[in-house]
């Protein structure tokens, strides 16, 4: 039995092109081959990268180059930051133990021999933190305060807490002397 179909007629959307009889005009039947992958009677398409893809990669591209020097340059300045605090701790810790040192002198020079050797020995201890402060960089520090945490959570709570007398008092006084 053979259908009737009209010939040169493009196949029905949804509807494979195999599904027609596909006959030569003298009426051989041909095995039909793939379905064609660009709609009927339209010129096949060149398969180039799209410009909008090639440009939106160059974006992105851009954006994490700058994002990243961006991020380079906040580190390097909060760490030139950090270093000055660092430094500046270490001349207050050096100008505190000075003072301790003055004070230990002046209790020997009143007889006191025994508070005079406590608070040298204090001068001495906080001389050493003020040059471990200068030679050591912040994450050594930050390792040896974690490690002290861990050891003696006690003793170091009640270090920050004198830290943050020592500090607080610190920046009242400079407060003072800036607005006088």
């Amino acid at each position: 039995m053979t259908e009737n179909y009209p010939r040169n007629v493009p196949p029905e959307p949804g509807v494979a092109p195999e599904t027609y009889p596909a006959e030569q005009p003298s009426g051989t039947p041909v095995t039909p081959g793939p379905p064609p992958s660009e709609p009927f009677g339209a010129e096949p398409m060149a398969a180039e990268p799209e410009p909008m893809e090639a440009q939106a990669e160059e974006a992105k591209s851009k954006a994490r180059q700058r994002a990243e020097e961006v991020k380079n340059r906040v580190r390097d300045t909060a760490q030139s930051m950090a270093d000055q605090q660092k430094n500046r701790a270490a001349h207050t810790v050096s100008d505190l133990g000075a003072a301790l040192h003055r004070a230990a002198d002046k209790l020997q020079d009143e007889n006191d021999p025994r508070m005079a050797n406590y608070a040298h020995s204090a001068a001495d201890h906080l001389d050493a933190i003020s040059r471990k402060l200068e030679e050591r960089d912040l994450a050594s520090i930050r390792g040896d305060a974690e490690g002290l945490a861990r050891r003696s959570p006690g003793l170091f709570l009640a270090g920050a807490f004198l830290g943050g007398l020592f500090i607080g008092r610190f920046l009242r006084s400079s407060e003072r002397h800036i607005s006088a």
